[in-house]
């Protein structure tokens, strides 16, 4: 199965960050998550990637660790967290 990385994702965040904030960092980590992960979102210090290809929802810890892979759906394409 043809596998995407996180490090493109983590680069993203960087660079969405002030100028001031990245001064010297550099993307390393890197993190298998199935191909059709998309429509990323990050919230909590967690970041949720479903996957349209694999029907898979992936979880990520704020330096980019999977904490949990789990099957939802023959396809799944949105996530979100709520929390109360």
């Amino acid at each position: 199965m043809k596998q995407l990385t996180v490090a493109l994702i983590l680069a993203a965040l960087v660079a969405a960050a002030p100028a001031a904030a990245k001064e010297g960092v550099k993307a390393t980590l890197k993190t298998t998550i199935p191909v059709g992960s998309y429509n990323v979102q990050f919230a909590a210090g967690r970041l949720l990637t479903p996957s349209l290809n694999a029907g898979t929802l992936c979880v990520l810890d704020a330096e980019g660790r999977l904490r949990e892979r789990v099957e939802v759906a023959a396809s799944s394409h949105d996530a979100c967290l709520a929390r109360s």
